[in-house]
């Protein structure tokens, strides 16, 4: 999964925390941690990548993921989004 996050501010934000979870608790399901960053400038931006993987155990079904950003440990609610996806065997 790959998005990217920008400042649009005219400040900086610090303690940015780009997240992935899944939604549905499917243990087969695995995503790289979450990696803060420290600071975005204001009219700059980043582009933030996390790994999902299955492991073979993964079943016909759906996962939902979402993405957001949290900012000193508020989410930013206009910034979330989730996505279902088709899961097979």
């Amino acid at each position: 999964m790959v998005f990217e996050i920008y400042n649009t501010s005219g400040k900086p934000v610090f303690q940015v925390l780009p997240t992935v979870v899944e939604l549905t608790g499917n243990k087969h399901i695995h995503i790289s941690e979450n990696v803060l960053v420290e600071s975005i400038m204001p009219g700059r931006g980043i582009r933030y990548t996390a790994v999902i993987k299955a492991d073979n155990r993964l079943k016909d079904g759906e996962a939902v993921i979402r993405i957001s950003v949290l900012q000193e440990n508020k989410e930013v609610a206009s910034q979330a989004k989730e996505f279902p996806i088709r899961t097979m065997k």
